[in-house]
């Protein structure tokens, strides 16, 4: 169980330090998704949520597995944003 908790957290460091420019035009499903739990500057927040958005509903077809996709997308960086 240690070492799953371990890769769950690796993988959740990874992806914070990722640009999300990098990968804003991909056509990888897990990465679309994950845009707006990577790196990029606070006055780009807005256009990378859209294109998390844009890339699930042009990647994944099913309604279904939309829905379950669409809530992941800031789950771990809401717990390190500061409100204005």
């Amino acid at each position: 169980m240690a070492n799953a908790i371990s890769h769950d957290q690796n993988f959740k460091n990874l992806i914070l330090e990722m640009p999300a420019e990098d990968w804003r035009d991909s056509g990888n499903l897990v990465a679309r998704v994950n845009l707006p739990n990577m790196n990029s500057p606070p006055h780009r927040r807005v256009a990378v949520h859209a294109a998390a958005v844009s890339g699930l509903l042009a990647l994944e077809p099913d309604p279904d597995k939309r829905a379950k996709a669409r809530p992941a997308g800031a789950t771990w960086r809401s717990s390190t944003c500061t409100p204005r």
